[in-house]
């Protein structure tokens, strides 16, 4: 979650660097396994500071 938390990266450069192949599996995978999505996290984490 360090990626996301930094909130300097986009969610295209987290799957990648994550070493997803798509950005599209990295956002199934994380939204199946936390139960939001990744943007959504990031926008919850953000305004939470």
């Amino acid at each position: 979650m360090t990626l996301m938390e930094g909130g300097e990266m986009s969610i295209t450069e987290i799957a990648l660097e994550s070493g997803f192949e798509t950005t599209r599996t990295f956002y199934r995978a994380f939204r199946k396994y936390y139960g939001i999505a990744p943007s959504d996290f990031c926008q919850r984490f953000l305004a939470d500071g």
